[in-house]
């Protein structure tokens, strides 16, 4: 029976999350374990997916960013909210050892079960429709992620919200991004919830994480041990950092798809294309994303060819790119972003 090892932390600020998650990694490789660390953060916390580009250097009022390992939307963090790390030494742990017995495209619908289970045992039906959220009674409660390394390490993520409503997104974002940088999509109060309204009380962290071990051992069969002993990293400020855009990159070209906007940024070279940098809601293993870049750079400025390498970049490789329907709508992109 997989064994899997759950830790809580509290962590300082936001730029010790991604710090977090790299040592989850780490350790889920070096040991082929299996690691799921439920942590909190202070104050409001803007959560961006890895593929946003992060609003330029400037006062951001009273919310505070952090950028995810893996993709997805924007999602709320810090007070009243919990984040999920889940470690994997490949896609397949959860339910056994070859890792491709489970599709790029289902790690999330075998990871939700655990945090469905965990909800039912505070008293919630969460329910997970698909895609990149669990709902109750139809209202957003959390959001999730993932990334899949090149070595196939791969790390689920989920933003959940506990004592606040998954809503307060759209607040984090007009304060945190003014200037609108990161599209994000209105979420009306009435389209979602938090497990103190949806249940009957608030869970601490030390609860939600017990009942988080309650729902994978049910709804997985996984041994679950509470483990403690891990300390909070460093800050690790530069992962932020380097999600930021570069000047040069100032052609652009976005289109709404299945999780919300896609977004391409280029260079132009000539009658050639520059450099190329895929961004937005989706999610994605880094390699795939970083193929599909790599394929696209000094391309010539034609819709063809740019959709053609788009769709061989990925094509037969078991890489998977949710959140948009055709890989050759990114081709598109660039097109249009270079052509004029």
């Amino acid at each position: 029976m997989p064994e899997l090892s759950v830790y809580c932390e509290v962590l300082d600020e936001p730029a010790q999350a991604a710090a977090l998650s790299y040592r989850l990694l780490d350790e889920a490789r070096a040991r082929s374990a299996r690691i799921l660390c439920a942590y909190v953060l202070p104050g409001d916390v803007l959560a961006l997916g890895r593929y946003h580009v992060i609003p330029p250097a400037e006062p951001r009022g009273d919310v505070v960013l952090l950028r995810r390992l893996g993709g997805g939307r924007p999602a709320p963090l810090g007070e009243g909210y919990v984040a999920l790390a889940l470690a994997l030494p490949h896609r397949a742990a959860l339910t056994g050892d070859d890792p491709a017995a489970v599709a790029p495209e289902q790690v999330l619908n075998r990871a939700v079960r655990g945090l469905l289970g965990a909800l039912q045992s505070l008293g919630v039906t969460g329910y997970y429709p698909g895609r990149d959220r669990v709902t109750v009674d139809g209202r957003v409660v959390a959001a999730l992620g993932f990334e899949i390394a090149p070595d196939g390490a791969t790390l689920v993520e989920a933003c959940v919200a506990v004592g606040r409503s998954f809503a307060e997104v759209s607040a984090f974002a007009d304060r945190a991004d003014p200037s609108g940088v990161v599209p994000v999509d209105l979420l009306l109060p009435e389209e979602a919830t938090c497990i103190a309204d949806s249940g009957t009380r608030t869970p601490d962290l030390d609860e939600f994480t017990a009942a988080l071990a309650i729902g994978y051992a049910e709804r997985l069969g996984l041994d679950v041990a509470m483990s403690e002993g891990l300390r909070a990293p460093a800050p690790d400020p530069g992962w932020l950092e380097s999600g930021r855009l570069a000047s040069h990159l100032d052609r652009h070209a976005a289109a709404r798809d299945m999780l919300g906007v896609i977004e391409v940024y280029a260079a132009r070279a000539g009658d050639h294309v520059g450099e190329v940098r895929l961004c937005g809601d989706l999610i994605a293993a880094s390699g795939t994303v970083a193929r599909l870049e790599a394929a696209l750079r000094d391309a010539p400025i034609d819709r063809g060819e740019l959709c053609r390498r788009a769709t061989d970049a990925v094509e037969g490789r078991g890489d998977v790119l949710l959140g948009v329907r055709s890989v050759a709508t990114i081709g598109e992109l660039v097109y249009t972003a270079c052509a004029t």
